[in-house]
């Protein structure tokens, strides 16, 4: 069933017609079509894995994005055919980009904001130091980045009752300043 879904042939057509012309790869880059590496396998009878830019041509003439491998199948003594392993991989390609997308607008938020904005990590470590809080605490976001906040930014008078705050947001999740608007 996820053959017939990811080639468009159902088992009935598919059953006895030379798989190489069925199992149409090329390459997503546009170098064009893939070499069958059903072809490869029973040629030299080692696995072999698909090309990382490999997209299956389906019976339609769609193309989706996959990986996979091909391997020899011995009967114990010779070799007497090949398998295919493919996978559709369009929706991670698609996380993939979205993530990308998500990321690359954090990023032009957190550069272009005019308020510092400092994130941390659990550990309470700066993980985020945009260019408003470079200009404002004068290190560099390579300095700050994993450094702790409590050590570079809050003033010593203020130390003890941040970190007591900081611990307190960790345990019982109730804050009075993380998120908060502070000058």
């Amino acid at each position: 069933a996820a053959a017939e879904k990811l080639t468009g042939w159902m088992e009935s057509d598919a059953v006895g017609k030379d798989a190489a012309k069925l199992i149409n790869l090329v390459d997503t880059s546009g170098a064009g079509a893939i070499a069958s590496p059903l072809s490869k396998v029973l040629a030299d009878n080692l696995n072999h894995p698909l090309p990382a830019n490999a997209a299956l041509v389906d019976r339609s003439g769609s193309r989706r994005p996959v990986s996979g491998t091909c391997a020899p199948v011995w009967d114990g003594a010779s070799v007497i055919g090949a398998a295919m392993i493919v996978r559709d991989v369009s929706e991670g390609q698609i996380a993939k980009q979205a993530l990308q997308t998500t990321e690359a607008y954090k990023e032009a938020i957190l550069e272009t904001a005019l308020d510092c904005v400092v994130l941390m990590d659990s550990d309470g470590k700066i993980i985020e130091f945009n260019p408003a809080a470079v200009a404002t605490f004068g290190y560099s976001r390579r300095e700050a980045v994993g450094q702790p906040v409590a050590d570079l930014i809050v003033p010593p008078s203020l130390r003890a009752k941040h970190i007591e705050g900081f611990n307190r947001y960790l345990s019982i999740g109730t804050t009075t300043i993380l998120g908060e608007r502070v000058e």
